[in-house]
């Protein structure tokens, strides 16, 4: 086997110009051996390599492996940072193998310097401030972020108060009438949209339900009614599945309106096109550059921006250098969900904690929204999930255990939570698919779908099928462990197979839901992006053919399965990438062995993507220490901000 190395595979292969010096460095065993941590693989070995080799003196080589590595975990793990208190700095280091013997040189190390390592303003790549460890590329980010949100908490208001009293009066005297019903603002809602319209930084927190969507719309409303222009407010995501949410949620909203004022009618008939913040950004994906910065600003006057708790520190960056300075930037988000996968938790740290002191600063802009309208407390259903998710969120393990345990898959009810133990979990996936994945003798999925002049002729019939998979979604905390996403979507398919009838070598089958696994710009189809596998016949073609069929803007696009490589079934995700989604029922099944992704913030994003019914399915004493653990992501971001302000007199 070849081995691969960053000065060159042949060099390194056919011992040419082994002798230099860079070359002589040494990587620790620990780093190649099979029970290395989780996070320590090639690529992070060669770049720990990569920056030891900068080092002179050979003594320092092998601490700094191991200081580099801590680092870049940490990194890996979310945090912008690596704390150097001693609790936190001999805690990574012992999982990454290291004897108390370097764990002593790691100190002295830090004590006395290194080629690599300086101040907060040296131009070294480690970068020590106060009792943190940051890269050189993370402390810049951090500092200009929060410079960036420094500025616009200490800017006045762009509006004034009695304008903007005035339009959200106006809401009040003209409700959306929905359903039959009058939807008011309740007083957080309110107080969320006044500042949204006057501010020129707003956040917005509430878990699933508490009305961000309506939020959206009565921003919407009282920005007409402010004499501002639609095609100066942008509207974004971080993902296209979210982008596309927003918009159907938007669409939805403004169609129920049963009464609206001559004000609402622009809304009624303008096409809001969400987009990703990497299409709003103007990223190239093959330059790998952005055409949106400082020099060419974005030109809209609101950015209004959902699911900004998956945003990570490099992305913020991105967009606060691409807003002019005179243009609101309106934050929405769960700050209690799982952060962003990248390094950082911006939303987060944005948002003081219930019970901060009126005096920081951060409260000027954020707002908590209490009140959940999706899972109604009016409902058994939805109360029972909600009570369970808030003692998830505030670490109440006896609370949040208050659910029936099921001796048998065939005892569920598939109604507020219950428990099954982890080895009914063969039986209870064989349940599952027939619970929601058998449509019987008048099956939707074996039927030809027409496409005349570019669209299906049933466009309703496929909206009516993506539905029906979009009630129920199994969701894993991992991707490729035992019990991980692919694990349980390989036993789905096989049931699949077994109840199609298919080919057993088939790699997707008819009727199989598919999740795009990257970025695929040419097609403009985005990782997350979902399908089924379905037979599909336009007019110019004899046969119908198995194609992946996609949700496109308001209707739907089939393309070839030649994108196999790029597909992957998706009867199960990871709780990541479920982020923006709901479901009626959720299965969300515990890994076997305690892991670090097992947290409290996973578990409440699970149990808050389903609106009727969670079934877990694993070790009740996991799932306990899931919620004991909270997801702790190092970052200067806060005091750093705190700090800029207190000198700045704000």
């Amino acid at each position: 086997m070849i081995e691969l190395h960053p000065l060159g595979t042949a060099r390194r292969t056919l011992g040419i110009g082994l002798a230099l010096p860079e070359d002589r460095v040494q990587v620790p065993p620990e780093f190649s051996a099979p029970e290395r941590a989780a996070e320590i693989d090639d690529a992070l070995v060669w770049q720990c390599w990569e920056l030891v080799r900068l080092e002179r003196e050979a003594r320092k080589h092998r601490p700094l492996f191991f200081l580099c590595a801590a680092v870049l975990v940490a990194q890996r793990r979310g945090s912008t940072r690596l704390s150097l208190c001693e609790r936190a700095l001999e805690s990574v280091l012992a999982e990454l193998g290291a004897s108390e013997a370097d764990r002593t040189a790691v100190r002295e190390l830090l004590g006395e310097g290194s080629d690599l390592l300086g101040g907060p303003d040296s131009d070294r790549p480690l970068l020590r401030e106060g009792e943190a460890l940051y890269t050189r590329k993370n402390r810049l980010l951090e500092v200009r972020v929060a410079a960036a949100f420094a500025r616009r908490l200490a800017a006045p208001p762009s509006i004034e108060d009695g304008a903007v009293e005035g339009a959200v009066a106006a809401l009040r005297d003209h409700p959306a009438r929905i359903g039959g019903k009058d939807f008011v603002l309740n007083e957080e809602q309110e107080e969320a949209v006044r500042r949204a319209a006057r501010l020129p930084l707003t956040v917005i927190s509430g878990g699933p339900g508490t009305g961000k969507t309506q939020i959206v719309v009565s921003i919407l409303r009282v920005l007409v009614r402010l004499g501002v222009s639609l095609d100066s407010v942008a509207l974004a995501a971080p993902t296209g599945k979210a982008a596309n949410r927003m918009k159907e949620s938007i669409r939805k909203t403004l169609e129920a309106l049963e009464t609206p004022a001559a004000e609402d009618l622009p809304l009624i008939s303008y096409p809001f096109e969400p987009r990703t913040l990497h299409r709003l950004l103007g990223f190239s994906p093959s330059a790998g550059t952005f055409r949106h910065h400082e020099e060419n600003p974005l030109e809209p006057d609101v950015v209004i921006v959902d699911e900004a708790s998956m945003i990570d520190l490099g992305l913020m960056d991105r967009l606060l250098r691409s807003l002019r300075p005179t243009a609101r930037l309106v934050l929405l988000g769960d700050a209690d969900q799982l952060p962003s996968v990248d390094a950082g938790a911006v939303l987060r740290d944005l948002v003081p904690d219930e019970g901060s002191s009126p005096d920081d600063p951060r409260t000027r802009a954020s707002v908590r929204l209490q009140r959940s309208y999706r899972m109604d407390p009016s409902d058994p259903s939805g109360r029972a999930i909600l009570r369970i998710a808030r003692a998830i969120r505030a670490g109440d393990a006896e609370g949040a255990s208050d659910f029936p345990v099921r001796e048998r898959p065939d005892d569920l009810v598939f109604d507020r939570v219950e428990a099954l133990g982890p080895d009914a979990l063969d039986a209870f996936l064989l349940r599952w698919y027939a619970e929601h994945y058998d449509f019987g003798l008048d099956d939707p999925r074996r039927r030809v779908w027409e496409i005349q002049q570019g669209r299906f002729t049933d466009e309703k019939g496929l909206r009516n099928l993506f539905a029906r998979y979009e009630r129920a979604r199994v969701l894993c905390l991992t991707r490729v462990h035992r019990l991980g996403a692919d694990a349980i979507n390989d036993r789905l398919h096989r049931l699949h197979l077994e109840a199609t009838g298919a080919d057993p070598s088939s790699v997707f089958v008819l009727g199989e839901p598919l999740m795009m696994r990257r970025n695929d710009y040419d097609r403009g189809l985005f990782n997350g992006d979902q399908g089924l596998v379905l037979r599909v016949r336009s007019e110019s073609e004899a046969r119908a053919q198995l194609r992946v069929v996609f949700p496109w803007g308001e209707g739907f696009r089939a393309f070839p399965l030649d994108l196999a490589a790029s597909l992957r079934p998706c009867w199960a995700m990871t709780v990541h990438k479920s982020q923006g989604s709901e479901y009626d029922r959720v299965a969300l099944v515990l890994p076997d062995v305690d892991t670090p992704v097992l947290t409290r913030e996973a578990l409440y994003t699970a149990f808050t993507r389903a609106r009727k019914s969670v079934v877990l399915v694993g070790e009740a004493s996991l799932y306990r220490r899931g919620i004991e653990r909270r997801l702790l992501r190092d970052s200067g971001l806060v005091e750093r901000l705190q700090g800029m302000l207190a000198m700045a007199g704000g």
